[in-house]
């Protein structure tokens, strides 16, 4: 009987080998949850960061129309935003989400709305001519200048330095002032902006 009872205890148990391969199941499964999880804390804020640019710029556009005054964008790397009032100099200033900068990644295509090379991170003043600058100014009839009041349509890239799948792209058509938000797409291997 005591063999018996020894040989059931024994087969209601698990060997070392059966526990061992549990736990390194358990174990790749969490892995890849943690992968995940990092990925969609990477994408959320990289869309935070394409969101809180496309707001600055856009508010800037809505209150130049609103109160018929001047308000310039400027981009400081490696991550601040500071919108200001022509006449008043009143100012706000804001930053990127901890690990973006102002980046393009090298392999990226080229830029969005045909703007650049894709190869500056801040690339404003293409209008009339190719007059580089890193603000933007909103004028009120809605159109983007540039501080002599040229037409002034350019980009701004966002990444985590390094993270190609990180980044991100707004640009601003000049005659217009219409404000987009850009994406990297993989599509049948090849990287192309698409609007967000």
């Amino acid at each position: 009987m005591g063999a018996e009872m020894h040989k059931k205890l024994r087969q209601r148990g698990f060997s070392l080998l059966e526990t061992m391969i549990v736990v390194a199941i358990m174990m790749i499964v969490g892995a890849f949850s943690v992968m995940a999880f990092v990925s969609a804390l990477q994408n959320e804020r990289a869309e935070g960061a394409i969101q809180l640019l496309k707001r600055e710029m856009q508010n800037a556009r809505g209150l130049a129309i609103e109160s018929r005054s001047v308000y310039y964008v400027t981009f400081t790397a490696p991550q601040t935003i500071t919108t200001t009032n022509y006449v008043t100099t009143a100012a706000t200033t804001n930053a990127l989400p901890t690990g973006f900068s102002f980046d393009t990644e090298t392999t990226s295509p080229t830029a969005p709305d045909g703007y650049g090379t894709g190869s500056t991170a801040v690339d404003f003043g293409y209008g009339i001519t190719h007059n580089p600058t890193t603000a933007v100014y909103f004028y009120p009839d809605g159109s983007a200048r540039d501080n002599l009041g040229r037409l002034n349509g350019g980009v701004v890239y966002v990444a985590m330095p390094g993270k190609l799948a990180s980044a991100h792209a707004v640009s601003v058509i000049g005659a217009t002032g219409r404000v987009a938000g850009w994406r990297l797409a993989n599509i049948s291997g090849t990287l192309i902006w698409k609007e967000d």
